[in-house]
C-alpha cells in the first residue's frame, strides 16, 4: 500500500510537471470563475476516480475505515498542497526542506505527524 500511494504521489508530480500551465488553469478557474466550472469537472472525473478509490481502499495492509472519496479528497490534498507550496516557495526554501519533500507529504498522508508512543 505504502509502495502504490508513494508512487501514484511521484508520478501525479511528474505529469505536473510536465504541464506546468495547470496550476494557472486551476487557480483562474478558483479566481475569475469562483470554482463554477468545477463541479461539471467532478462529475466528468470522480467515476473515472472512484475505481482508484476502492483499489486502494482494498489493497493488503490495515487501514482505518474511511470512506474511499474521502481518501481520494486527501491525497489530491496532499500533492497539491505540495505542487501549490513548491511554486509559490520557489528558490526561498533552505534546500534541506526541499530534499525528499515529496516523501515527506506522503509520510504525513500515510502515518500522520504525531509520533506512536513506546509501550
Amino acid at each position: 500500500m505504502e509502495a502504490y500511494i508513494r508512487n501514484s504521489a511521484h508520478a501525479i508530480i511528474d505529469q505536473l510537471g510536465h504541464h506546468p500551465d495547470f496550476l494557472n488553469l486551476m487557480l483562474t478557474e478558483v479566481v475569475e470563475f469562483k470554482g463554477k466550472h468545477v463541479p461539471l469537472l467532478f462529475k466528468k472525473i470522480f467515476p473515472l476516480a472512484a475505481p482508484l478509490a476502492h483499489q486502494v481502499a482494498n489493497l493488503p495492509g490495515k487501514l482505518n475505515p474511511i470512506p474511499p472519496f474521502v481518501l481520494v479528497r486527501a491525497f489530491l490534498g496532499m500533492f497539491f498542497s505540495y505542487y501549490i507550496t513548491g511554486i509559490l516557495l520557489r528558490g526561498d526554501v533552505p534546500a534541506e526542506a526541499q530534499a525528499d519533500a515529496l516523501d515527506y507529504f506522503v509520510d504525513i498522508y500515510l502515518y500522520g505527524i504525531l509520533a506512536k508512543e513506546s509501550v
